[in-house]
């Protein structure tokens, strides 16, 4: 990539950061790409900052600063004492004639860091292994303890490394759980998992999480720009370097010499050996001061972990009085659209508004004069989507939303097909039969592009969703539908009886599958590749499964024992917690921290993704919860066994809405068009 595009890119990624439309982890791994940072290479792999400072606590409060790092010093001169000791280095080497003056003569990244950090997982293990010799290096000198190693970099002179990427997303290069031979330490202690603070409670997933919640801290990220100057800015190199401790020796800075006009092969292997165990200093990025992050975004933009108490009830949409009692089956906001399908495969389609997308932020003020968020209703009546079903099947797992909404994917027929309809008509747009028993599920992923089946024949089956063929009659406003190229991406076996429901997460490259025995399958979907088995306890059969792709956390639900289930993406569990009663209904918060359930009691629970506590409850009596899905707003749309929609937003205006969803359903066949209906009367009640 050339100098002038690469700069391009850095500025607009430097003003995504400083408006929050990126975390600070994704800024921090984008820079180390644009640096030349990759997983593939030991010696230019990606770098992370320490940002905690407090390691021996038995409790941790991420609200004050004395918890944190000072991100404007390198590691070397965190440390008062030996940053003057450095600094004297460097003095005593400006009269060397050949080799420019540096503080340390360590890096803060390097394979040897890499294999360091992460020796208990492999290829790290193995790599380790022929990085020593053939065999581990001496306990003492392994990575046993975080805050050890914490506590190492402040004082030892030839140890100043920053930290690795997987310290803020991946608890499992913190356990030994291959079992490796690590050794004995010289005060008798056999070396197995990592010994985590105090306030982690002895769990890699917490200590993950704190450090992931550490890093995208409202302190963190008014100082992280200066960090990023040290790393990749104008602080990398030159007088401004000098003056803040940050040099380096020479050899690990990009360009510092040219291999290609070293005749001698001796002094040639000798500097590459040199640059290969030294370490390499990023490309620099920046050569002027980084800009600062704006102010954080008010409190009310994420309701549920400011103040979840003040989300209440505004609008209710209310069924067609000619149609009681349908329970609403699917519900997706997509786009600005808000998707229902009721469980007779009526489907509607309804506009999602909101004061952040249509007026800019909101606050949790009443004194607003108009309604916070709303859905308008859409005036054609519901569309009906092909034939009944088969009996004994959950309607809420027979439908899949693609393409902002403008595509269904249905399964559960009769004939064994699955059908893609054009959502806004209700017209068929295609039907495939692959499986060779009825189609029991079927799920989307986020991307649009992938829609996985399951059916009674213990299959499934990966379809890629393609652009229609050229002069199809599938395009529209506001977009094409899609359909289902006819050729199967995959076909995946394993399972010894009937699928029953689906996960899919384009983000982890991964599908789970639950069968009638309680078998949960984890497949990839690229490649189709069988990664691993897991059951529930009592080999109860799940009944809703869904990933939430940013802490990597699998939640299923049983009615047998009538409880959620948490479990790492790798098989590891993590959490249960009773629920007393069947849910049918789960979604996931937009940042991944919640937990949103929905079951017979008619109460919506709120609870904490990585431990499963309850949060708080929503109760407006509207019986049963069928469906449930989150806006980007944290805002909740419920759908109810009453046919009832009702939205959850911020306590921001006393305003409430009553609508209705929509006449009877016009049933459409294939090809054919519906006719509009006249607008449908809104029920406004103060």
């Amino acid at each position: 990539m050339d100098r002038k595009r690469k700069l391009e890119m850095v500025n607009r990624l430097q003003l995504r950061w400083q408006r929050w439309e990126m975390t600070n982890y994704d800024y921090l791994m984008q820079l180390n790409t644009l640096a030349g940072r990759t997983f593939n290479d030991l010696n230019q792999y990606p770098v992370f900052p320490w940002v905690l400072a407090d390691y021996t606590s038995a409790s941790l409060d991420l609200n004050a600063a004395a918890s944190y790092r000072d991100l404007s010093k390198p590691v070397g001169a965190l440390n008062e004492k030996r940053r003057l000791e450095f600094q004297d280095r460097f003095e005593s080497l400006k009269d060397d004639p050949e080799i420019p003056p540096f503080h340390y003569g360590s890096h803060y990244s390097s394979a040897g860091t890499v294999l360091f950090y992460l020796i208990r997982m492999e290829p790290f293990t193995a790599m380790n292994r022929h990085f020593q010799g053939g065999r581990f290096d001496h306990a003492d000198r392994l990575f046993s303890n975080v805050a050890a190693t914490w506590d190492n970099c402040l004082h030892s002179s030839s140890d100043v490394k920053e930290l690795t990427p997987e310290f803020y997303h991946q608890p499992e290069f913190l356990l030994n759980s291959n079992g490796f031979e690590l050794g004995t330490q010289q005060t008798g202690v056999e070396l197995g998992d990592v010994v985590l603070p105090p306030w982690a409670h002895n769990s890699p997933d917490e200590f993950i999480r704190v450090q992931r919640e550490a890093l995208e801290s409202d302190y963190v990220s008014e100082h992280l720009h200066e960090w990023v100057d040290l790393i990749f800015g104008f602080k990398q190199r030159g007088k401004e370097a000098q003056e803040a401790c940050n040099v380096f020796y020479y050899l690990t800075y990009e360009g510092a010499v040219n291999l290609d006009q070293i005749e001698d092969p001796t002094q040639l292997k000798a500097v590459e050996e040199q640059i290969r165990n030294f370490g390499q200093t990023p490309s620099q990025l920046i050569k002027r001061r980084h800009v600062k992050r704006g102010p954080p975004p008010p409190p009310s933009t994420r309701p549920f972990l400011n103040a979840p108490s003040a989300m209440e009830l505004v609008t209710v949409g209310q069924p067609n009085a000619k149609r009681p009692n349908i329970g609403i089956a699917c519900l997706e906001v997509t786009e600005g659209r808000v998707v229902l399908i009721n469980a007779d495969r009526a489907v509607s389609c309804h506009r999602w508004v909101s004061l952040r997308t249509d007026a800019g932020a909101f606050t949790f003020t009443s004194a607003l004069p108009e309604m916070t968020y709303a859905v308008e209703a859409e005036a054609t009546p519901p569309r009906m989507l092909g034939t009944p079903f088969a009996a004994d099947l959950e309607s809420r797992n027979c439908f899949a939303i693609l393409a902002g909404g403008r595509t269904t994917v249905c399964c559960g027929y009769w004939d064994n097909t699955i059908r893609c309809y054009n959502t806004d008509e209700g017209r068929l747009l295609q039907s495939l039969r692959q499986h060779k028993d009825i189609v029991t599920c079927v799920a989307a992923g986020t991307d649009s592009q992938t829609i996985v089946s399951g059916s009674r024949d213990t299959t499934l089956v990966i379809w890629d969703a393609v652009p229609p063929p050229k002069g199809g009659r599938s395009k529209q406003k506001g977009g094409p539908s899609l359909v289902l190229r006819e050729r199967p991406r995959h076909v995946l076996y394993g399972h010894s009886d009937a699928v029953v429901c689906l996960a899919v997460c384009t983000e982890l490259d991964l599908v789970v599958s639950a069968s009638q025995d309680g078998s949960l399958l984890f497949h990839t979907l690229l490649e189709g590749r069988y990664v691993r088995m897991l059951q529930l306890p009592e080999r109860a059969p799940p009944q809703l499964l869904v990933v939430a792709p940013s802490p990597g956390i699998l939640l299923a639900h049983d009615w047998k024992n009538l409880a959620i289930h948490a479990y790492t993406i790798n098989g590891r569990h993590l959490a249960t917690a009773e629920c007393k009663e069947r849910l049918s209904a789960f979604a996931v918060s937009a940042d991944g921290r919640f937990l949103l359930t929905g079951g017979v009691k008619g109460v919506i629970t709120l609870r904490w993704l990585h431990s499963l506590q309850v949060v708080h409850r929503y109760d407006e009596g509207h019986g049963p919860i069928t469906a449930l899905a989150v806006t980007p707003e944290d805002c909740i749309l419920a759908g109810c066994h009453n046919g009832c929609m009702l939205v959850f937003a911020p306590r921001t205006s006393v305003m409430h809405i009553k609508f209705n969803l929509g006449s009877a359903p016009a049933s459409a066949e294939s090809g054919a068009n519906v006719a509009m209906s006249t607008p449908i009367d809104i029920d406004a009640q103060l």
